[in-house]
């Protein structure tokens, strides 16, 4: 009898830490979604408004860090209170620390967090198809046509040593373990099988102006020293017709576009051929995207097959557009 009771409580106490633990997923989920709602009513166009400091939404603990830290040595940081552009900072900060916790909890692969998040404008969540990958995307509201968003990278079987705070997370330009920061998201990864391990692909659009249109797509591999190109394509038009597009299909990247005056010529890539640092690769690209004349436009293709390896290229052509 005694033992029967034993085994009871124990298994009680089990199932109490873990519907606890689940609980504290599920608030810090909802945590983090009261933070990316006050963000989403804060407009882009009121960086210099004032804002009470009890009208902000922020935590107690935050507001005494501002007045100690920003309070009468910042412009338009008072006693009383504090710029919107600078509660834009701190609400960017805490919807990031809010998911860097949530990608180290225990039940995060238990549950699934992109849909649990409140997605939108304002942040956007894409997951790899073994969710072993999460990318978040959160609006930089700086204002005018280019959409630019601070955007950070998860691998799973990294971890995470020690979670940086959202102000490293923002400023940084280095990569800590299991999280790679920078550029500004993407809108799918995807996953394809080698003899080397699986490979990622992630595709991505960002609007740099009122007709600036950039598509990207870049492949990577993940290993314990973090995670390496092996392929990148990206095209950047005034058209949004246009561009760099991977069809999981057909497992193929084609490139379709009318040259411009932001890309002047057609430009298709051996990407085997190039040096194995990144810069180089990235710089190649560049300076070969820009020359020509716009004048003249061209309609240009190129089509990279995945052979089970890499891509490779297969296809490319180009002519000129009939005035």
């Amino acid at each position: 009898m005694n033992r029967f009771l034993t085994l009871l409580l124990s298994v009680l106490t089990i199932s109490s830490s873990i519907a606890q633990s689940q609980r504290s997923f599920e608030r810090l989920v909802k945590e983090t979604n009261e933070h990316i709602q006050s963000f989403s009513q804060l407009n882009t166009y009121d960086f210099d408004k004032g804002v009470a400091y009890e009208e902000t939404g922020l935590p107690k603990e935050r507001i005494a860090h501002i007045l100690q830290e920003d309070a009468g040595n910042y412009d338009g940081y008072s006693a009383d209170s504090m710029p919107t552009y600078g509660l834009i900072s701190e609400y960017q900060e805490l919807i990031i620390e809010d998911i860097l916790q949530l990608l180290t909890h225990s039940k995060l692969s238990e549950n699934s967090l992109e849909s649990m998040l409140s997605t939108g404008a304002d942040l956007s969540v894409v997951v790899s198809p073994d969710r072993q990958i999460y990318n978040f995307s959160l609006d930089e509201k700086t204002g005018g046509t280019y959409r630019s968003r601070i955007s950070f990278t998860h691998y799973v079987p990294f971890g995470l040593d020690s979670i940086p705070t959202g102000e490293q997370v923002i400023n940084s330009e280095n990569n800590f373990k299991g999280l790679s920061i920078g550029g500004d998201g993407y809108g799918g990864i995807d996953t394809l099988h080698s003899s080397n391990g699986i490979k990622y692909v992630f595709t991505g659009y960002v609007r740099g102006c009122s007709y600036c249109f950039s598509t990207y797509v870049s492949v990577e591999s993940a290993d314990s020293t973090g995670f390496k190109t092996e392929f990148y394509h990206s095209v950047n038009l005034r058209d949004w017709e246009g561009g760099v597009v991977y069809n999981k299909e057909t497992n193929t990247i084609t490139v379709d576009y009318i040259t411009d005056d932001l890309t002047t010529e057609c430009a298709c890539y051996n990407f085997e051929d190039f040096d194995e640092d990144q810069q180089d690769i990235f710089g190649f690209i560049e300076d070969n995207s820009f020359e020509g004349n716009p004048e003249k436009p061209k309609k240009c293709h190129c089509t990279y097959q995945y052979n089970g390896e890499a891509f490779e290229l297969i296809k490319e052509s180009w002519e000129k557009v009939q005035e």
